[in-house]
């Protein structure tokens, strides 16, 4: 499933449309007091692989109305302007907290930058070098100045959250298998906890990926997104090959020859 926010849909009023959103898919008894109950879904469990939120913060100067007591304050960010969207991850915001209870097993945020997003010049470091030895110098110059777009993700795995691993033990095979494997249970509380605490964090993430995204991706935390969209390729073809070649080899082993012996017809494999 796939949300994208429109940079233009960052006040109060949209903010409440996407934690509504998002609160159809929690899993019942998981709702919050704190929000109006929206209609429940027909099926009464929604499993989702993969959740996508796209996301386009941009710079204002005036902040917009708040929802009172969500803790979704906006943040000065530079000369006084502040990031939009961003408050929606802040803790305690209805965006965050439904996030929180989703049965989700990975959530992946895009976030699109721009560059002039902070100061409107683009580092020597984000400049691609397009330009050969003898190219035009005022083509050079202007793209030098010309802000670069840039596309940051990021993945959370979820599904060794505590939460999903207790439901796990309790309604699955998997859960009973690793029951007694106390090195792989270590290993599950941790990545557990890690994806607990960058689910937390998430407003400070997408603010180092929107005003230091050089820094951020060599934090961990972000990735270029088309470096992302080629490493899936990549692993998919690799996939797909595997697969095929297993077929082929499963479509050999049932090769057989028929021939009448007497009165009876029997099969033999080449």
């Amino acid at each position: 499933m796939i949300i994208e926010l429109e940079s233009n849909r960052t006040n109060t009023a949209y903010e409440k449309l996407m934690s509504a959103a998002l609160e159809t898919l929690v899993p019942a008894g998981a709702g919050s007091p704190l929000l109006p109950s929206p209609p429940p879904p027909p099926c009464t469990s929604i499993h989702l692989h993969t959740l996508t939120i796209t996301i386009s913060p941009l710079m204002q100067t005036h902040r917009g109305e708040r929802a009172p007591g969500s803790g979704n304050h906006s943040v000065t960010a530079h000369d006084g302007r502040f990031l939009t969207t961003v408050g929606f991850f802040s803790r305690g915001a209805p965006v965050l907290k439904a996030l929180q209870r989703l049965n989700v097993d990975f959530l992946r945020i895009n976030v699109h930058v721009n560059s002039d997003i902070k100061d409107g010049v683009v580092d020597s470091e984000d400049e691609e070098d397009s330009d050969g030895a003898d190219g035009d110098s005022d083509t050079a110059s202007v793209r030098a100045q010309r802000p670069r777009r840039r596309h940051l993700e990021t993945t959370i795995d979820l599904r060794c959250l505590p939460r999903h691993m207790e439901a796990l033990s309790r309604n699955g095979m998997m859960g009973h298998l690793w029951a007694n494997d106390a090195l792989m249970q270590e290993k599950r509380r941790a990545q557990g906890a890690e994806a607990e605490k960058t689910l937390a964090q998430l407003r400070r993430h997408i603010e180092d990926a929107c005003l230091r995204p050089e820094m951020a991706l060599r934090g961990g935390v972000w990735e270029d997104h088309g470096a992302a969209e080629r490493r899936r390729r990549e692993q998919q073809a690799k996939e797909d090959a595997r697969f095929d070649a297993d077929a082929r080899q499963g479509m050999d082993s049932l090769i057989i020859s028929i021939a009448r012996v007497g009165g009876e017809l029997r099969a033999y494999r080449p």
